[in-house]
């Protein structure tokens, strides 16, 4: 579980850093729109707009990455759950064989980390929970149905 803590320390850190940079850029728009000279043009009305825009944008991304850092990490896995941090081996309808990672967010991705990854809560992270190497498993896809075959499982420290 070593490997599982250093990770969640390294998203946790990502997560409070780029809730730090929202917050700044926040602070910095709201003061922009503050300072405005309130006599303009339709141009200038515009440009209020689109930062009005970009602060909303702002304050729901803040809430959200709040969200994940108040969750303070990845639960222990329920019996049949995959592990944070598995790796699981699979073959695709079309014959793609794709190793990918298995997180419990996006956001514990690294930037430019360009290997696969499924969350635990996707269709196909939720179907392969319980599964063994060698089940052919069904999972939803914005285009419909689709099979994967489970060659590996691989948990972490293993």
């Amino acid at each position: 579980m070593a490997d599982t803590d250093t990770a969640i320390d390294r998203t946790r850190q990502r997560l409070e850093e780029e809730l730090a940079a929202l917050r700044a850029r926040r602070r910095a728009l709201a003061a922009e729109l503050d300072e405005r000279d309130p006599v303009g043009d339709r141009a200038d009305d515009a440009v209020v707009l689109e930062q009005a825009d970009d602060i909303a944008w702002l304050d729901d991304r803040i809430a959200e990455v709040s969200g994940l850092i108040a969750r303070g990490g990845v639960p222990e896995p329920a019996d049949g759950r995959l592990l944070h941090g598995a790796e699981a081996t699979l073959r695709f309808d079309d014959g793609e064989v794709s190793t990918l990672r298995v997180v419990a967010i996006v956001e514990e991705v690294a930037e430019g980390d360009d290997a696969g990854v499924v969350t635990l809560d996707s269709p196909l992270g939720r179907v392969l929970a319980g599964s063994k190497v060698g089940d052919v498993v069904e999972y939803a896809t914005p285009s419909g149905p689709a099979l994967v075959e489970v060659l590996a499982l691989h948990m972490p420290g293993e």
